[in-house]
């Protein structure tokens, strides 16, 4: 099956960027320009992980995640940024962000962010699916 990627950034070149890296591989990749766009986006359509700037008008990455962990609390959110530093990656994690990834983008940096987390989020319906074991009681 291939997954859905949202790219999320007022930058179009940043987005085209990431969506030229990220088409490379078996993946479906839409970009949007604003947190209005995404939403709209993540509702109509079935989306496997979100890539977001943090910084841009009328929302930020950051609210973003939070909406989208009350959403769709299985999706992988992934933050990028040119500012941020070790404070903001740690506030990104802490609120659920899979990753907290530096502009410039790096190819191959993005392409295992993305990969780990869609790896995670398959792992974890699987463990979440997978039948309980029989409780062994002492005879």
């Amino acid at each position: 099956m291939t997954q859905h990627i949202l790219v999320v950034d007022d930058d179009p070149d940043n987005a085209e960027l990431a969506r030229d890296i990220l088409t490379v591989g078996d993946w479906r990749v839409t970009t949007t320009g604003s947190v209005a766009q995404a939403l709209n986006v993540v509702r109509r359509e079935t989306v496997h992980c979100v890539l977001s700037d943090v910084c841009m008008p009328g929302g930020d990455g950051f609210s973003l995640l939070d909406t989208l962990k009350l959403e769709r609390p299985g999706m992988p959110v992934i933050l990028l940024t040119a500012f941020g530093g070790l404070d903001d990656a740690v506030r990104a994690v802490d609120r659920g962000a899979e990753s907290y990834l530096p502009k410039p983008i790096r190819a191959v940096a993005l392409r295992t962010a993305v990969q780990t987390a869609l790896d995670r989020a398959a792992a974890t319906r699987r463990t979440q699916r997978a039948p309980s074991s029989p409780e062994i009681r002492p005879r």
